[in-house]
């Protein structure tokens, strides 16, 4: 006798079809994800609870289990991302302020050196300043 093994989600998958075949005014909308909703739009009737076999129940409580931990796991990648991409702003903001430095220093230079290059001479009864370029 051969063993069929088959995923939580492929019972679910295989009942639902099941259902929307058999039924009429079944609705998927209560147990589907946020995701799926648009499909779930052709159903009538909301369903709210659904009776499995004990071996299903488990099977799909392990699948519900799962989903969870995947929620779990991606929203803490997430949260490691948010972190990576402050990091990211952080470095740039510093790097920015940094060239403002730079520039607003070479600035200044620029500027001492050009009082440095006036030359400041007498004529007449008026001080006249020449810069030299």
């Amino acid at each position: 006798m051969d063993i069929l093994c088959i995923t939580a989600g492929e019972i679910i998958t295989i009942l639902f079809k099941y259902l929307l075949k058999h039924t009429q005014n079944f609705q998927c909308m209560g147990l589907t994800r946020k995701k799926d909703r648009t499909k779930a739009k052709l159903c009538k009737e909301k369903v709210t609870s659904l009776v499995f076999v004990e071996a299903e129940r488990e099977a799909y409580l392990k699948a519900q289990k799962k989903r969870k931990i995947t929620a779990k796991k991606q929203k803490y990648i997430m949260m490691e991302e948010q972190k990576r991409e402050a990091k990211k702003e952080k470095r740039k903001e510093y790097r920015r302020r940094a060239t403002e430095r730079a520039e607003i220093a070479q600035r200044v230079l620029d500027a001492s050196m050009q009082k440095e290059e006036e030359v400041k001479t007498k004529i007449g009864n008026s001080l006249v300043t020449i810069r030299e370029l």
